[in-house]
């Protein structure tokens, strides 16, 4: 039996039991939905938005500028930072995102814009941002905590995405919310193959197996930026691997020459193409040819898609298919997928 077809072996290794948390995205979504919803907050009218946050807080912000930034006729800025941008003023709305409610540098971007009169919208599971928004009495959405936060990426969105939904026309917003049904749906389904499967018939599984003990390209396009980004990061903290990402058409200007590396590394690479049916025609090419060039050179190249009609079922089931590729890819490499050991040595040698 192939180990990744064998509970008691995966349950050995998965000590935390992230699988659980794998399974449970689809009710995560419609958890976060509900949430948003019982929020109450009111149409809001802003110049620009900005999302403020780290890490798992942060790709939320990445998502949502990929999905929505072409029904929305303002500009989507992702802050990593401590300080938010000059542009960023009064008119502008601002998500401060900290799963834990402690993350620095979200904490002061949050000042930074109550200090500049942005409407600021707290998303957070407690601490300190929690009780920043309550003494200004900001919008407050309150997500469940006790997990890790890359595993809270449903509570993490979505409140962002349905917020933003009061802002557009209403056909626009009943078409996305028609799209919200769809990646239910198609989340939900891909939640049973990707758990239950067995490898011969799991392509979360396979993606696995192609990527043990070798290191990750992910390379992806316009709507699929952030999804490479999140495959990148849930790689290095699920797997405790190294992982990079790159997206077309800025990598032929630059990344395409590293390819011509020493031979002694060839054998380490992978590359994985994450691909969507709504590309730009030069993107469709650029990807045909990326292809090509790679395959000329003997490296190993995936390519995959999300599933579904809509834009966000694409997306979110893209997601779905790194975050159970990066699970299995742990218990590959034998680690537990849920400690991020060197990331809490950082915080305790910050916090000196």
């Amino acid at each position: 039996m192939s180990l990744l077809d064998d509970p008691q072996r995966i349950a050995e290794v998965d000590r935390a039991d992230m699988r659980r948390l794998l399974r449970a995205f689809p009710e995560q979504l419609r958890r976060a939905w509900d949430l948003t919803a019982q929020a109450s907050i009111e149409p809001l009218e802003f110049d620009g938005v900005a999302v403020c946050g780290m890490g798992g807080s942060a790709i939320g912000g990445d998502l949502l500028r990929s999905y929505l930034q072409p029904k929305l006729n303002k500009p989507i800025q992702v802050v990593r930072d401590y300080e938010l941008p000059p542009f960023v003023d009064g008119g502008w709305l601002v998500f401060a995102v900290s799963y834990s409610g402690n993350t620095e540098e979200t904490l002061s971007c949050a000042r930074e814009a109550l200090s500049r009169g942005c409407s600021l919208v707290a998303v957070t599971s407690g601490g300190r941002l929690k009780a920043l928004a309550q003494e200004h009495n900001t919008p407050l959405i309150e997500v469940p905590g006790e997990m890790p936060p890359r595993t809270a990426l449903a509570f993490l969105f979505v409140p962002l995405l349905r917020t933003l939904l009061l802002a557009l026309d209403d056909e626009a917003r009943k078409a996305a919310e028609r799209e919200w049904q769809e990646a239910l749906e198609q989340t939900q389904e891909r939640a049973a193959l990707y758990d239950g499967k067995p490898e011969a018939e799991n392509p979360a599984k396979r993606l696995a197996r192609a990527l043990f003990e070798r290191i990750p390209a992910i390379y992806g396009g316009a709507l699929t930026e952030a999804v490479a980004r999140r495959w990148k990061t849930q790689i290095n903290e699920n797997a405790k691997q190294p992982a990079h990402w790159d997206a077309l058409p800025e990598l032929h200007h630059n990344e395409i020459v590293g390819w011509e590396w020493p031979s002694a590394l060839k054998g380490r690479f992978v590359y994985v193409l994450l691909r969507d049916p709504d590309e730009h025609p030069r993107v469709q090419k650029r990807f045909h040819i990326t292809r090509e060039l790679l395959e000329e050179r003997g490296l190993p190249v995936f390519e995959v898609q999300g599933q579904g009609e809509g834009r966000l079922a694409r997306l979110l089931t893209l997601v779905q298919l790194g975050d159970w590729a990066s699970f299995y890819l742990a218990i590959l490499n034998g680690v537990d997928p849920t400690p991020v050991a060197l990331i809490d040595a950082m915080k305790r040698r910050l916090s000196r």
